[in-house]
């Protein structure tokens, strides 16, 4: 009975109160409060709650975004970067693979220009001509920050079998193969490292294929 009656007395404090309090919890905290009754899920869904529970500087990130982020509210826009990704930056074309035996593709990006204390996910995004060749061997990527350095193996920008044909893997596919993005172009993932408070130095991401020799188009 007593359980009950303090149940009952936190569940009549104002929506505004129980909103600050889960503010401060995590966002595993704040989904399990909404399970409580419906004042405490009306407050646990709330903008004030997921405004907190979001990296200070989310508004700047997904400005930056190649796609645009459709959200309808503040949780529903943490649900979304945290299940999936978004690219940065706006997408320029950088340069066309003309004809090489070493192909080597690095990039660098300041950390200070990251969110804190977030997981980021690097990919190269690119298309592939009918005509292309020599895309269908095994390379190397290679992601560095902060003393740590994550190689990955056995990453394709073609499928082999593929030859003749533009492949793609499915959409969620991260086992070294390509995936189609929905505006039509390719991306393959690099790796992943984590920015934390300090935020110091560069980020550097690279793509090479050096060790076959045979020509790429």
């Amino acid at each position: 009975m007593d359980e009950e009656k303090e149940s009952a007395s936190i569940c009549v404090l104002p929506e505004g109160c129980l909103s600050e309090a889960l503010s401060l919890t995590s966002p595993r905290d704040a989904c399990r409060a909404a399970a409580i009754s419906y004042g405490f899920k009306s407050a646990a869904d709330s903008d004030a709650v997921w405004e907190r529970l979001l990296p200070p500087d989310y508004f700047q990130v997904i400005a930056r975004a190649v796609s645009p982020v459709v959200f309808g509210s503040k949780k529903q826009l943490y649900l979304c970067l945290s299940e999936s990704h978004i690219l940065l930056d706006r997408g320029y074309l950088v340069c066309i693979l003309r004809k090489v035996c070493w192909l080597e593709i690095r990039g660098k990006i300041a950390a200070v220009m990251l969110s804190q204390n977030t997981t980021y996910v690097a990919y190269l995004v690119f298309r592939i001509a009918r005509d292309s060749r020599g895309l269908v061997v095994p390379a190397t990527t290679i992601v560095s920050f902060g003393g740590i350095e994550t190689a990955t193996t056995g990453v394709f920008l073609q499928k082999p079998g593929a030859r003749g044909r533009i492949w793609h893997a499915p959409l969620g596919n991260s086992d070294g193969f390509p995936r189609r993005r929905e505006d039509g172009w390719m991306e393959v993932e690099l790796g992943e490292f984590y920015c934390d408070e300090k935020r110091n130095g560069e980020v550097e991401m690279v793509f090479e294929e050096i060790r076959h020799g045979n020509w790429k188009n």
